[in-house]
């Protein structure tokens, strides 16, 4: 990626990617993630207890998700039964700038009222797929109404997606080869003109 107008204090203007996200916002360069609250993100269980799931959600703190107050729906006896490695997408309802205790995240979105025994909920447990990492900044964009990457990917395969703003992607498609192609393809937009983009699909589309 040209970073050649990245200011000293490591920040620059977004790349110039398709998408309804203003791109004019300014992005730190750095791969650590800076929670804000309303951020949907993608988190990895590392431990858990009675009471909490603690998430790996790419920041320099770990988050906890509360096992019955996080999920609608749930009780002490009839909850999720997550265990370590499973990926949780999740929204940041409190943040500690201090970081004097962990960031506060939940599953459950107030514009859905299904109860998580759905397994039709907007957050929750993503199973199977493929999660990988993207640039922070490259997230935003990707997380527009609008994204000519996705729309491109989207032209070629059937797939799922959660695009979490702490530059993590999960994608689930028909089969693992398809889910590798779409990863691969979103990655390596990265940066790129709307050319260069249509240049790279072709190339890829060609490939074996």
């Amino acid at each position: 990626m040209d970073v050649d107008g990245a200011a000293e204090d490591g920040y620059f203007r977004a790349p110039p990617i398709s998408s309804d996200v203003d791109t004019s916002a300014t992005f730190n360069l750095s791969t650590v993630y800076f929670p804000k609250e309303g951020d949907h993100v993608l988190g990895v269980i590392v431990s858990k207890n009675l009471d909490f799931y603690t998430l790996d959600i790419g920041g320099l703190c770990e988050a906890v998700l509360p096992a019955v107050d996080g999920f609608r729906g749930a009780t002490k006896r009839n909850r999720p039964n997550l265990h370590e490695g499973d990926v949780v997408f999740c929204q940041v309802t409190r943040e500690y700038p201090a970081r004097e205790l962990p960031t506060e995240v939940s599953c459950i979105n107030a514009g859905d009222m299904k109860q998580w025994t759905t397994k039709e909920t907007y957050f929750g447990q993503l199973e199977d797929g493929f999660m990988f990492t993207v640039p922070i900044p490259y997230s935003y964009c990707l997380s527009g109404d609008r994204c000519y990457v996705l729309e491109k990917c989207a032209a070629r395969f059937k797939y799922e997606i959660a695009i979490g703003l702490n530059g993590r992607v999960w994608v689930r498609s028909a089969n693992a080869s398809d889910t590798l192609h779409i990863a691969r393809y979103i990655r390596m937009c990265f940066g790129l003109t709307l050319p260069q983009m249509e240049a790279l699909f072709t190339y890829l589309d060609n490939s074996p």
